[in-house]
């Protein structure tokens, strides 16, 4: 039977691990959990009820990624060490246009949110401060002082205004006027994006490269913590995506399958059989080579896990 927990304003209910580089942004495109990772300028999609990798989009090359957000169709991107915030096609990674960030400290735009038709961003350098933008001609229609020194993450839940803080190592919830309404010890020393599904905020860490899923609700929302019990074998691949090498751990949720060996096979894009690993510890490590031990090239990879009678499947990502 799965085991039932209350969680509470601001706990953290679930968390999986974000892209092994620097995370910088974070929103929620109805579907996925889309994830800004500044090193290599990818948007990675997240499954928010697995925490696997299901895609990634490609941005432009020499852009200085910031914060992310989210308008139902298209995204829009803070820059670092630049005062724009971009509309970006969401299957090609081209910028539409853009609109100059309001703040003459604005050089790092970290947080980005869409709300009331508007873009909402967060300038990182002093004064921190949050602005509300038309998203077509750029003027300003709200500004106040942020609640903390380093606004680092911005999300719009359809009423307030949530902002992560890395001086404080807080989030905050915040009216559109600058009220601080609550707030929240953050769950990593250095929260960046944020995002909102509708009941839970998401947050991003560049600390611990992990994202985590919170309980903003006043009362506490009723997680039944059954993921580990849906099928009898869980697969994590980290890190994912990888350059080099990337580790293979397995959990085995039945002592039918614990007594057997575990077999992992690995398939390129079009189904093609690349490698067999076969142990007996639940734990393999993959460096980006075939069965006859040649390099194989940059793309997406299939890890497919046996065990007993239960198996279980993962999209890995190889990135030269």
């Amino acid at each position: 039977m799965a085991a039932v927990a209350s969680a509470g304003f601001g706990d953290v209910v679930f968390q999986f691990a974000g892209p092994a580089g620097r995370p910088s942004g974070l929103c929620y495109d109805g579907q996925y959990i889309c994830v800004a990772d500044s090193t290599i300028n990818y948007i990675y999609r997240y499954d928010p009820d697995s925490g696997d990798m299901v895609g990634f989009l490609i941005l432009g090359a020499g852009w200085q990624i910031g914060g992310l957000g989210w308008d139902g169709t298209f995204f829009w991107m803070g820059e670092d060490f630049e005062k724009r915030i971009n509309k970006i096609d969401p299957q090609t990674g081209e910028r539409l246009y853009f609109v100059n960030a309001p703040a003459d400290s604005n050089q790092s735009v970290w947080g980005v949110a869409y709300g009331n038709g508007n873009v909402w961003s967060t300038n990182h350098s002093l004064p921190s401060s949050v602005h509300e933008q038309d998203p077509v001609s750029g003027v300003v229609l709200t500004e106040f002082p942020a609640p903390g020194l380093e606004a680092s993450g911005l999300a719009f839940d359809g009423s307030d205004l949530w902002v992560a803080d890395t001086e404080k190592d807080s989030i905050f919830r915040v009216s559109q006027a600058g009220t601080v309404e609550a707030g929240f010890p953050a769950p990593g020393a250095e929260p960046k994006g944020l995002g909102f599904d509708g009941t839970y905020l998401w947050n991003v860490d560049a600390g611990t490269n992990l994202v985590y899923k919170i309980d903003i609700s006043e009362t506490g929302i009723e997680e039944v913590r059954n993921r580990s019990l849906r099928s009898g074998i869980s697969l994590n691949v980290y890190p994912n995506p990888f350059r080099f090498s990337t580790n293979v751990r397995l959990t085995m949720n039945t002592a039918a399958d614990m007594e057997q060996p575990s077999v992992l096979r690995i398939y390129d894009s079009v189904g093609r059989l690349i490698c067999t690993y076969e142990s007996e510890n639940c734990s393999f490590v993959w460096g980006g080579r075939d069965s006859k031990d040649k390099p194989v090239a940059s793309g997406v990879y299939i890890f497919r896990i046996n065990a007993g009678n239960s198996s279980s499947s993962k999209a890995v990502y190889l990135i030269k």
